[in-house]
């Protein structure tokens, strides 16, 4: 079978399988909901939301926006779970919570829990997720350290309740003297530090406040943040508390998964320290190895010049932090020895492409950036599918991945050596070694490139890597 295999079949099959049975279950649910009588299709109890605008938690605030987000998510697994069909009100965060506690909104999210909340709104058994306080100050202040000492006599901006006792017990904790002051309203919040009405504020640490100029300086504390219900629906928070226990006995990562999806990106991931903006004030020149002959990821063409997603990557990230100044100069090398060696002797400042591994990392006396590209590898072989326990791979010493992923999956496997990935095929070929293995992204562009590979047959492992910058 031409770049495939029965194995790649029955994996194949098991898709189609999965397929099957989700549509399965679509078509189950189309013909409940066919088969109930106009009543019962009248049944849905009609949920008014509070809905926010808050980049990474809840984005898109009009009707005809597409939304997204943490709580936007969280609130359609509720919603699956339920028979609830929801009416969004918009509106900044204080006006809805007005609205909330005058019965004007049955749910609104990102609330967090105080005893004197429980009179006046009701909180379900589990919260919808953890908030880490951080407090943040203009990036070119710098009256403001990571000293709560440097907080005396400042103004701390906070929201009501929550937030605002919060900021209290820090200060009161440090014994620093400084005024709170309390607002209403998130963006309000924003603009008096932007604008410097307050010195510092107190929010979310998934935050990352684009083009506000805000950078953290301390950490706050952290808190739970739930979705609530209004006191005139006992009902939502019967269904509600249904739905969580249902919801977390399916997926007890449920909270961290979305967590990872949404938060994954914050102001400390994508603003630069004082001393990454002293280090770059201080240089003009970046230089970044990499490997010739390893398309797609970096090679170098017939003028001399890099090519691949190195030369994509690299300047795009100078571009989004602000410092395109920098010249960007490329090195090239032939082998993985030589490329991290030149990262040792610091002829280079990074290099590509690294496997993200802290352990590999660390044996190799170098620091991991996170993952650029995620990769699954494949298997290239002649014949029949080898016998995985005992098969003998073909491992390229060029670009050293092979060799790592060998180690940390397959350490009893035998090693055949080669040069180069095309040395590692033709030792399949020959008969010299039972299977070459090579990333995904690379796999495409290999079997194009000769046409006696026309007979070699792929299937695809289970297992991927991630590559970044060391």
């Amino acid at each position: 079978m031409r770049f495939g295999d029965r194995k790649r079949f029955s994996l194949f099959n098991i898709r189609i399988l999965l397929c099957l049975v989700a549509i399965f279950a679509c078509l189950l649910g189309v013909s409940k909901i066919m088969a109930v009588s106009p009543a019962e299709a009248n049944s849905e109890k009609i949920v008014r939301v509070g809905y926010f605008e808050e980049e990474g938690f809840q984005m898109g605030a009009s009707d005809d926006a597409v939304k997204s987000g943490y709580g936007y998510d969280y609130l359609q697994n509720i919603k699956v779970l339920t028979d609830w069909k929801y009416e969004y009100v918009y509106g900044p965060f204080g006006d809805l919570y007005n609205k909330f506690l005058n019965g004007e909104i049955d749910l609104l999210a990102e609330l967090g829990y105080t005893p004197e909340r429980t009179a006046i709104m009701n909180f379900p058994d589990a919260p919808m997720g953890s908030s880490q306080y951080m407090f943040f100050k203009r990036a070119a202040d710098e009256t403001i350290t990571a000293e709560p000492e440097s907080f005396s006599g400042k103004k701390i901006g906070a929201l009501t309740s929550v937030q605002v006792n919060v900021a209290k017990k820090y200060l009161a904790s440090h014994n620093v003297s400084a005024e709170v002051v309390v607002f209403y309203d998130m963006k309000e919040r924003d603009e008096a530090l932007k604008s410097g009405k307050i010195d510092a504020m107190l929010a979310e640490g998934y935050n990352y406040f684009n083009d506000m100029g805000f950078e953290i300086c301390q950490e706050g504390g952290s808190t739970n943040f739930y979705l609530t219900v209004t006191k005139s629906r006992p009902d939502l928070l019967e269904d509600l508390n249904r739905a969580q226990h249902k919801l977390f006995q399916e997926n007890p990562n449920f909270i961290n998964d979305l967590s990872k999806k949404w938060f994954k990106r914050t102001i400390a991931t994508t603003n630069l320290s004082k001393e990454e903006r002293k280090w770059l004030a201080e240089h003009d020149t970046f230089v970044v190895g990499y490997l010739n002959n390893y398309l797609p990821y970096s090679a170098k063409d017939s003028d001399g010049n890099v090519t691949g997603l190195v030369k994509d990557v690299v300047p795009e990230i100078f571009k989004s932090l602000g410092a395109s100044h920098i010249k960007i100069e490329y090195k090239g090398y032939e082998t993985a020895v030589e490329l991290k060696q030149a990262l040792l002797d610091e002829e280079v400042d990074i290099i590509f492409p690294v496997l993200y591994n802290y352990w590999i990392a660390e044996r190799n006396d170098m620091l991991p950036s996170l993952p650029v590209v995620n990769s699954r590898f494949n298997l290239l072989y002649i014949g029949e599918y080898p016998d995985m326990t005992k098969a003998r791979m073909a491992i390229s010493t060029q670009n050293g991945i092979m060799n790592v992923f060998k180690s940390l999956y397959y350490p009893n496997n035998e090693s055949v050596y080669c040069n180069t990935v095309y040395d590692c095929i033709e030792a399949v070929q020959q008969g010299r070694a039972d299977v070459a293995i090579v990333t995904d992204l690379r796999t495409e562009y290999l079997l194009r490139s000769k046409a006696s590979y026309k007979d070699l047959n792929m299937a695809q492992l289970t297992r991927g890597i991630s590559l970044g910058f060391a």
